[in-house]
């Protein structure tokens, strides 16, 4: 006798169970790589009519960058916002506001960014800001082939998605200040002791 198959997860069941995995993990850049890639997969396999999704996030250059993607459509698409400074992620980002197209092609938002990623086959597309503790840490998108393929429904599954991303990245940074701050902490006591030593002399 086969066994039932057991019933889909909620999308917070299916968050917790991202967040369990990665709880109790060392937080480096490494493993917040690995965290927005698991959300990342999660969310175009949750938000219905998805072609791609991806987190844009702030290089160290202070440029945005797209550090997890579903696919070679969304690295092309998001860099085709940065290098035009124009685009939906782009926008909510700066914005902090959620951003829906239902079809590129009418849209006129975005003149020269719209009707290239139109031009790729893209006519839907809904982005939204990663805001936690207070900080805009970057954006969430996704893409889709077909016009008005969101909903309202996708708008709050996009920003409990943003929201999660962006726990992690703030996570991660705190953790890596704190590192910071511990080190220059050992460095300052350890001059103070060599100081103290040869003073002593």
């Amino acid at each position: 006798m086969q066994p039932l198959p057991r019933p889909p997860l909620s999308l917070g069941d299916e968050l917790a169970a991202v967040h369990a995995r990665l709880s109790g993990i060392l937080l480096t850049e490494q493993t917040m790589d690995t965290a927005l890639q698991l959300i990342t997969s999660l969310a175009k396999d949750t938000i219905v009519g998805s072609v791609g999704f991806g987190v844009t996030l702030m290089r160290s250059d202070g440029r945005p960058a797209t550090s997890a993607a579903t696919g070679e459509v969304v690295d092309t698409l998001d860099r085709l916002q940065y290098g035009l400074e124009e685009g939906p992620c782009l926008t909510a980002w700066a914005t902090s506001t959620v951003i829906r197209i239902d079809d590129l092609t009418t849209d006129g938002r975005w003149p020269i960014w719209s009707p290239r990623a139109a031009s790729m086959g893209m006519r839907s597309v809904l982005s939204a800001p990663m805001e936690a503790g207070g900080t805009s840490w970057g954006a969430v998108k996704v893409y889709a082939e077909t016009t008005a393929c969101f909903d309202e429904r996708s708008e709050d599954l996009l920003r409990r998605f943003g929201d999660q991303a962006a726990i992690f990245v703030s996570n991660v940074q705190t953790a890596e200040a704190t590192q910071r701050l511990g080190d220059e902490l050992k460095e300052t006591l350890r001059s103070r002791d060599v100081i103290s030593v040869a003073a002593a002399w």
